[in-house]
């Protein structure tokens, strides 16, 4: 019985580390994209807002699938990382829009919804089996 804990456990801290290289990998393209310069073409208005909180729903599921508990420590991480960028973008030549942190915040609280319940239907299965 030990022995499965003890496995249990490394495959935890395995998730938890994948997880988190997943996710600062994401911080740091979401960073690339964000501050660079602005490139006519890109969306905006509306669809700039869905693609906000798209990118922000993504990036908090990896965190809140290996450590669902921490989802309110996930969701503030994910809106101080939203009003850092906006906090910077006006030094790079980009406009910065309480709209955008607004989007920023709404995604990062469905995708913690999304891993939640994607998290309830695994164990729900498990369960059945």
């Amino acid at each position: 019985m030990r022995q499965v804990a003890v496995a249990q456990q490394i495959s935890q801290t395995g998730a938890v580390r994948a997880a988190c290289l997943v996710t600062g990998l994401m911080v740091l393209g979401f960073a690339v994209l964000a501050l660079m310069p602005v490139v006519p073409g890109l969306p905006s208005g509306a669809n700039d807002k869905l693609l906000h909180a798209l990118g922000f729903a993504v990036l908090v599921v990896p965190m809140t699938l290996a450590r669902p508990m921490a989802a309110p420590g996930i969701w503030l991480a994910a809106v101080g990382y939203g009003l850092l960028i906006e906090i910077v973008q006006p030094y790079t030549g980009r406009m910065s829009e309480a709209a955008d942190l607004m989007a920023d915040a709404l995604g990062a609280a469905a995708g913690i919804l999304l891993a939640w319940a994607w998290l309830a239907l695994w164990r729900m299965r498990r369960v059945i089996r």
